[in-house]
């Protein structure tokens, strides 16, 4: 009965390295590994002009977010998928040559579903960038929001606490939790969802539906270029979480070992 038991739990150890963290719902996975040209045309009509004028250009299999127009595009999730709890991550390169003014603004969110031929104007989990004069050479300051639009006043963002580099490519991961009273939570290079994170409470209850990319201005926003954006509806879906391979074999190992010992 023992012998059973100690196999038992040795193939319950090992099942448990040997499987991958489980996903939900992967709602967008764009690489943007289009052909070089305005967005809404290499995209193939997935990404569409929901305000603004001009296009903006996916150049080298990214999106150059450039503020001397003012298009504004959304995605919507998969198969028309809708949700509460949602997550995203992208990658982003914040150009020195264009910084955002000291008032900034918000160039990406998550956002409420399309209607019919209308796009939702409900944004959630803004991310921002502004320079305050105050990080340093070469730096800026990010925030979060739930429905800011100036990213310099301090009651509508939630600042990232250290100052982050132009001309250097961060992965920033956001979630939008529509429960009372709605959380939009910040990373700035997870790998973890226990990874430090900076949170804006605020805009409970709406149910999400599509991805925003914005620009307000040329005064204010700064180019970008923007890359390997993940939405889901757990941290997993869109952040690469480490296989647990190594770790899980070696408390597999573990286990056995102690179950040898047992049994002399």
């Amino acid at each position: 009965m023992k012998r059973k038991s100690h196999a038992m739990i040795l193939s319950a150890a090992l099942a448990a390295a040997a499987v991958p963290s489980a996903k939900a719902a992967v709602l967008i996975s764009d690489s943007f590994s289009y052909a070089d040209g305005a967005l809404e045309t290499v995209s193939g009509g997935v990404w569409e002009i929901n305000s603004g004028t001009g296009s903006k250009l996916v150049s080298s299999g990214k999106l150059v977010i450039d503020d001397n127009n003012t298009s504004d595009y959304q995605r919507q999730f998969n198969a028309g998928a809708t949700a509460t709890t949602v997550y995203a991550s992208f990658k982003a390169n914040f150009s020195s040559t264009d910084p955002p003014s000291s008032v900034g603004s918000y160039f990406a969110a998550l956002a409420g579903p399309k209607s019919g031929t209308s796009f939702s104007t409900a944004f959630r989990a803004r991310v921002g960038t502004f320079v305050a004069g105050t990080e340093g050479a070469g730096k800026f300051t990010l925030g979060i929001s739930s429905g800011g639009n100036a990213v310099n006043i301090a009651t509508d963002f939630t600042y990232w606490p250290t100052a982050l580099s132009f001309d250097t490519e961060y992965t920033i991961a956001i979630e939008y939790d529509a429960t009372s009273p709605g959380t939009n939570k910040l990373w700035v290079n997870p790998t973890a969802e226990s990874d430090p994170s900076i949170t804006f409470n605020g805009g409970s209850g709406t149910t999400l539906g599509s991805f925003l990319w914005r620009v307000n201005s040329s005064s204010i926003d700064g180019d970008k270029t923007v890359d390997d954006l993940n939405v889901g509806t757990t941290f997993g879906d869109v952040i690469a979480v480490p296989e647990p391979t190594v770790a899980g074999l070696a408390a597999a190992a573990g286990v056995a070992a102690m179950l040898k010992r047992r049994k002399r």
